[in-house]
C-alpha cells in the first residue's frame, strides 16, 4: 500500500499545481490504486527543480483559451536531409482501411531474417512519414527490426496526423487505433515480420494516440514508447488502463507545446490534459510496478540533464512473461522535440523494446 507520506506528497503537488482540478484527480486515483503498489516517490518525478514556481506556471502556455494551436516544429530532429533519408532507404506501400486509401514506408535492412522485429514510428501533427526519424533507421541496421512510417490522414483544416480529437480534428472518422492495429498485422503477414515482437513509437500527436491505444488496444503491441505525448481528459472518461503493458516516455519540463504540468482549462487549444507525471503513474499503478530506480544520463555538454526513472517489478502483460516496467525520461528544460540531442533517444527506446523480445 502506498505509504500516508507519498500519498500526502502527491496531494501536496495536486494541490500546488493551481486551481485546476489535478489535486481531486490524484487524489481519486491513488485512493483506488493505493492497495496495489508502493516504493515509488511520484513526488520525485513531478517536482522540478529547473521550472518556475508553480503559481507562475499560467505563464507557461498561451494566455488565449481560443487560440488555434499551432504544433512546434520538428525541424530540429527533421530536416529535409532526413525525408531524403526515408524517401531513398524505405519502400512505399499502401493499404485499404476503413474505406480509406492509407500511405507507409517501409525500412527493411539488408539481410533481415525472417520473423525479426518490427517498430511503428508515428510522426507529429502536421508531419509526414516522409520525416520520420532517420536515426531509428541506423538503430535497425545495428540491432535487425524493420521500421515501418505510416501516413496520418489530413484533418478539415489539412494537417496531417492521427485522430486523438483535437479540435481541429472535429468530425473526423477515422479511427486510428483500429488502423495501426490493422497495419500491424498487414506488415507481419506480408512481409513476414515478427506478430509477438511489433513495437510502437511516436512523437507528439504520434505519441498522444499512443496513450489511447494503451488504453484501447493494451495487447496490441509488445512495449510503447510516447515521447513528448499527452493524455487528454477525455480518454479517461471514456477508458481506463485495465492490462498491464511495458510503456516509455520521454518528455522536457519546458515542453510549451505539450505541457510537463497539464493543461486543464486547454489553454493551449489542444484539448485539456493531465500533467505528465500524473499519466505515467497511472500506467505504473496498472502494472503493480514496486520498484523504482534513477538514474542520470551522462550529460552532454551545452544540452539539458536527463533522469531516467525506471519502475520495475510489475505484473506481466503475458502469462509466464517479463515483469512489466515504466520508464521515463525526464529531461530538464528539455523542449517540444525528441529530446535526441540530449540523449540518443532512438538507441533508448530500442534498448527499453528489446528487453521484451521473444
Amino acid at each position: 500500500m502506498l505509504s500516508s507520506t507519498i500519498i500526502a506528497a502527491l496531494l501536496a503537488i495536486g494541490s500546488a499545481l493551481g486551481s485546476n482540478g489535478y489535486g481531486n484527480t490524484i487524489d481519486s486515483r491513488f485512493d483506488k490504486l493505493s492497495d496495489r503498489t508502493d516504493k515509488y516517490t511520484l513526488y520525485q518525478v513531478i517536482s522540478q527543480p529547473d521550472a518556475v514556481p508553480a503559481e507562475a506556471t499560467d505563464n507557461l502556455v498561451p494566455s488565449q483559451p481560443d487560440a488555434e494551436p499551432v504544433e512546434a516544429s520538428l525541424s530540429s530532429s527533421e530536416s529535409p536531409a532526413q525525408e531524403y533519408s526515408v524517401k531513398e532507404r524505405c519502400e512505399r506501400y499502401k493499404m485499404k482501411n476503413q474505406g480509406l486509401e492509407r500511405e507507409y514506408y517501409l525500412y527493411r535492412p539488408e539481410g533481415l531474417k525472417a520473423g525479426a522485429p518490427l517498430v511503428i514510428v508515428l510522426h507529429g501533427y502536421g508531419g509526414s512519414a516522409l520525416k520520420g526519424k532517420k536515426a531509428m533507421m541506423d538503430v535497425a541496421d545495428k540491432n535487425g527490426f524493420a521500421v515501418c512510417y505510416p501516413q496520418g490522414i489530413k484533418d478539415p483544416k489539412g494537417k496531417p496526423g492521427w485522430n486523438v480529437r483535437y479540435p481541429s480534428q472535429e468530425g473526423m472518422k477515422t479511427d486510428d487505433v483500429k488502423f495501426l492495429i490493422a497495419l500491424s498485422k498487414e506488415l507481419q503477414k506480408r512481409f513476414d515480420l515478427s506478430p509477438k515482437n511489433t513495437f510502437l513509437t511516436g512523437m507528439s500527436n504520434g505519441g498522444d494516440i499512443i496513450y489511447l491505444i494503451a488504453m484501447r488496444a493494451p495487447k496490441a503491441f509488445k512495449a510503447m514508447a510516447s515521447i513528448a505525448g499527452l493524455q487528454f481528459n477525455w480518454m479517461e472518461t471514456e477508458y481506463s488502463y485495465k492490462h498491464p503493458l511495458p510503456f516509455m516516455e520521454v518528455h522536457g519540463t519546458q515542453d510549451h507545446t505539450s505541457e510537463w504540468l497539464g493543461d486543464p482549462e486547454n489553454k493551449g487549444g489542444w484539448g485539456a490534459y493531465i500533467p505528465v507525471p500524473a499519466a505515467v503513474s497511472r500506467i505504473i499503478a496498472v502494472n503493480g510496478c514496486t520498484e523504482e530506480y534513477v538514474t542520470e544520463l551522462p550529460r552532454r555538454e551545452g544540452r539539458n540533464q536527463v533522469t531516467l526513472y525506471q519502475f520495475k517489478a510489475g505484473r506481466p502483460a503475458v502469462k509466464g512473461g517479463r515483469p512489466t516496467e515504466v520508464w521515463l525520461y525526464k529531461v530538464e528544460g528539455g523542449n517540444h522535440s525528441w529530446s535526441d540531442k540530449d540523449m540518443d533517444t532512438c538507441s533508448e527506446i530500442w534498448r527499453f523494446f528489446s528487453q521484451w523480445i521473444d
